[in-house]
């Protein structure tokens, strides 16, 4: 018999020194490579962040207060912008009893004037307006008043953008 036959019934025998050796190169090198950005990578990651978090400013976590949010951006502080109903801003209300309410209850509660947010002919747009109030008056309490009216949709604070 030839020596590159195998008997029937038997198991071939694989050389398996010299397949050994290769097999354990490619892993130290995989294993090489983890263990080095183990050593340098992770803690470079680490202080690179440490270095970033003690640049940043630390801004309070908004809290909620009677259910609902308190704000930490900045605002005009004598502003809000109220976002009334379709068909129930100042100009579009038809009724004067209803008008008249309006105007007692904005001066009332410390507004001077209010303008349109937006000159369009945009119906929804139109529906926005600033609110400009006396010195002092306290927001938090004007806007769960205005919220409450019938024409009003929702109440925000007049915030300051601020770029990126």
């Amino acid at each position: 018999m030839e020596e590159d036959q195998i008997p029937q019934g038997e198991i071939p025998q694989i050389p398996t020194q010299s397949k050994i050796p290769a097999f354990l190169k490619k892993n130290s090198v995989i294993i090489g490579m983890i263990l080095i950005s183990i050593v340098f990578v992770v803690p470079l990651v680490l202080f690179v962040s440490s270095t970033i978090n003690q640049n940043s400013k630390a801004t309070p976590t908004p809290t909620e207060k009677n259910g609902e949010d308190v704000s930490v951006e900045p605002y005009i502080p004598d502003q809000l912008i109220v976002k009334y109903k379709l068909g129930q801003t100042p100009e579009e209300i038809q009724d004067e009893n209803k008008k008249r309410s309006l105007e007692n209850f904005l001066t009332t509660n410390g507004v001077l004037s209010q303008e349109k947010l937006h000159e369009t002919n945009d119906p929804v747009l139109r529906t926005y307006f600033v609110l400009k109030l006396k010195k002092g008056v306290d927001l938090q309490k004007l806007t769960p008043l205005l919220k409450g009216r019938e024409e009003v949709e929702s109440v925000e604070l007049n915030y300051v953008p601020e770029p990126f």
